[in-house]
């Protein structure tokens, strides 16, 4: 299982392209979908929102993910339930997703209108849109925010939207508690996981605040894939700040997946540490302050020695080159025992291949412990 991560600032088609592209070449999802013709995309179409308050899924991502598959000669489908009584052809034209039928000439599909299916999780009943059995497999594209109830949703949440219309409402209704509720989400996941070959999120532009809808933009500047919805999750949240006991319907639904915990090993964040590295060198950077673990200060601490050398940062940790200077490294621990904040010690990963460097230079500045908010 792969999680990737990719450090994407705005929405140029040509970025989005070349990271799904060469995501699903990593998760071998063309050998996964050989024998699938029709593929359902599920995106978030909340409501009819203007794309700029990033409520719902950006139509470039959308256009993007088409234009893959349709390279691969699927057939495609792109379909929601919108929240509300609002007019589903409204939505449509909101989220652009009316153009993208024309442009790309597919099937847009209302789940309210379809047949559903009745599913049973054992605590619950769902009556699911009959069209992720009719496609081959399903595209889950999810966007990053923050929600009002739930703390964060994302991957596992947009899935509340294969219950047609207003049967959503009656969930709410009956289960208006946040460990109630979780567990709705969570078994929903389990009810449907099986049809999702592949997990994407939007999260280049996202929304904090008052979630899914009353938000606030934010640039958080990322993309995420993943074959699973819940480890996409997990990760997600995470580096939004959330603690995993605030999302219990996450941990639930890694379950579902037979996944306990994932390490900082189990996904990719080179990429995001190169964005970084860039920044550092093209705004002159003085100071990087690391707040986090081990991982987070091992990143920091090639970006302060890449950022000072026209050497590749792998081919320092290789030894095929020297560095010869850094920026200063500022280092807030937030766990107790890591260690890389008094070392002079540094391990990263790229393509799942771990890779060590010991240099003077790779020693912190300084380092800051408070022990109330660092002990096991």
């Amino acid at each position: 299982m792969r999680i990737e991560i990719g450090s994407i600032k705005e929405y140029d088609f040509s970025k989005i392209f070349d990271f799904l592209e060469k995501s699903a070449e990593k998760a071998k999802l063309w050998d996964k979908l050989s024998e699938a013709k029709t593929i359902l995309i599920k995106p978030n179409l909340l409501g009819a929102y203007p794309i700029e308050r990033a409520v719902t899924t950006n139509p470039i991502v959308l256009d993007a993910l088409i234009t893959l598959l349709k390279k691969h000669e699927k057939e495609i489908w792109i379909g929601d339930s919108p929240g509300g009584t609002v007019s589903v052809k409204k939505v449509w034209d909101f989220t652009k997703v009316s153009e993208l039928a024309k442009k790309h000439d597919i099937k847009v599909l209302n789940f309210h209108e379809g047949k559903v299916k009745i599913c049973d999780s054992g605590n619950h009943q769902y009556p699911i849109t009959d069209y992720i059995w009719q496609a081959d497999a399903v595209i889950n594209v999810s966007k990053y925010k923050t929600h009002s109830l739930m703390y964060y949703t994302g991957a596992v949440k947009n899935l509340y939207g294969l219950i047609p219309g207003l049967k959503k409402s009656d969930f709410h209704k009956k289960n208006p508690k946040l460990d109630d509720f979780s567990t709705v989400i969570s078994e929903l996941y389990g009810t449907v996981k099986d049809r999702l070959a592949w997990n994407i999120m939007d999260g280049i532009i996202g929304m904090e605040g008052d979630g899914p809808s009353a938000g606030e933009p934010r640039n958080f500047g990322l993309m995420f894939t993943c074959e699973s919805a819940a480890a996409l999750d997990y990760v997600a949240s995470k580096m939004m700040g959330f603690k995993q006991k605030q999302l219990k319907y996450i941990a639930a639904s890694m379950k579902f997946d037979d996944i306990d915990e994932i390490r900082p090993g189990n996904f990719v964040y080179y990429d995001v540490m190169q964005y970084n590295l860039g920044v550092c060198k093209k705004e002159d950077i003085d100071l990087i302050l690391a707040v986090g673990g081990g991982s987070v200060i091992d990143s920091a601490k090639a970006i302060s020695i890449g950022a000072k050398s026209n050497n590749d940062i792998i081919d320092i940790y290789l030894k095929k080159a020297k560095p010869n200077n850094k920026i200063s490294l500022g280092v807030v621990l937030t766990i107790a025992g890591a260690g890389s904040e008094t070392n002079n010690i540094s391990v990263i990963s790229k393509d799942n291949i771990k890779y060590d460097y010991a240099h003077e230079l790779l020693y912190p500045t300084f380092a800051i412990l408070n022990p109330s908010f660092s002990f096991f």
